[in-house]
């Protein structure tokens, strides 16, 4: 230790401790609740496997992260992705239930069904009780009227009906 905040370590770790908010129920014994130990795994590569990239086999010892990256409602706009992995739980809600549009927002960002994975379970009582707020209901139906008028006077101007 050369400082009480700064190690030199010349050798892998026997583990990594992690923690996240969205860990908070993980309770392992003899560890604070929402703290999870990664360990390190061993892959060996022969002329049998595909990780066999040199001229003769070898093995390495660490851990297995995966790269990735988180992104908002707001920043996914626009975007259109093959897989996600959703949180849909509440972060605010309002008098109408959570909030409508960042769900529609999470969901229609991909490309399929299949590429849509819950981190959490969906609780029932709170997404059957969503609504959609009146205001925008007034918007949809001031859009379906303009529509029809349009496409009446459209018809009119160009002597269609």
């Amino acid at each position: 230790m050369l400082t009480p905040d700064l190690y030199i370590i010349t050798r892998p770790p026997k583990a990594i401790l992690v923690s996240s908010p969205a860990m908070h129920d993980v309770h392992l014994q003899g560890l604070p609740d929402g703290l999870l130990p990664l360990f390190p795994s061993k892959t060996y590569a022969s002329k049998e496997n595909q990780l066999f990239v040199r001229s003769r086999p070898f093995d390495r010892q660490g851990f297995t992260l995966t790269p990735t990256f988180a992104i908002t409602e707001f920043k996914a706009q626009e975007q259109t992705l093959p897989t996600a992995f959703l949180s849909l739980t509440a972060r605010q809600k309002n008098r109408n239930g959570a909030d409508f549009m960042a769900t529609y927002m999470q969901l229609s960002r991909v490309v399929s069904l299949e590429g849509i994975h819950l981190l959490s379970t969906i609780d029932k009582e709170h997404w059957m009780s969503l609504r959609l707020p009146f205001r925008m209901k007034e918007g949809i139906e001031r859009l379906k009227m303009l529509d029809t008028m349009t496409m009446e006077m459209y018809l009119r101007d160009f002597g269609l009906t």
